[in-house]
């Protein structure tokens, strides 16, 4: 009988050492799960890191493209500004030849007058010496 309680005994000695055994393992298991828990948590994490940063970088594009639009805005304006000073270039030429021009007409006019002038005032003096005598 002692051998039979003796047996008994070791049995269930084995049977709580295979317990502790598989509470070690369940641990064990427990950790892994909430080491695997704790990654996946990183994963996410990181996923909501690179969103953000992916969201910044769309930002930075648009501000950029905001930025060379209004770039094109200026270099359009600057374009008008350039045109209207061409267009006032031209008209200050036009202005000059048509001084230019003017004075061309006048001085062969001016030289008419003053040939006419001096033709009349001639004829005048000869004409009053005429009838002076």
């Amino acid at each position: 009988m002692t051998a039979l309680l003796l047996a008994a005994l070791r049995a269930l000695g084995l049977l709580v050492l295979l317990m502790l055994v598989a509470l070690w393992t369940l641990r064990l298991l427990v950790l892994l799960v909430l080491v695997a828990l704790w990654t996946l948590r990183l994963r996410v994490l990181l996923m909501l890191v690179a969103l953000w940063t992916l969201r910044l970088r769309v930002l930075l594009v648009l501000v950029a493209l905001r930025t060379l639009r209004l770039l094109v805005l200026l270099v359009l304006v600057a374009l008008r500004a350039l045109r209207l000073l061409v267009l006032l270039m031209l008209l200050g030429v036009a202005v000059v030849w048509l001084v230019v021009a003017i004075l061309a007409i006048a001085r062969p006019m001016a030289i008419i007058m003053i040939v006419i002038g001096r033709t009349a005032a001639t004829q005048q003096g000869h004409q009053q010496a005429g009838g002076r005598q």
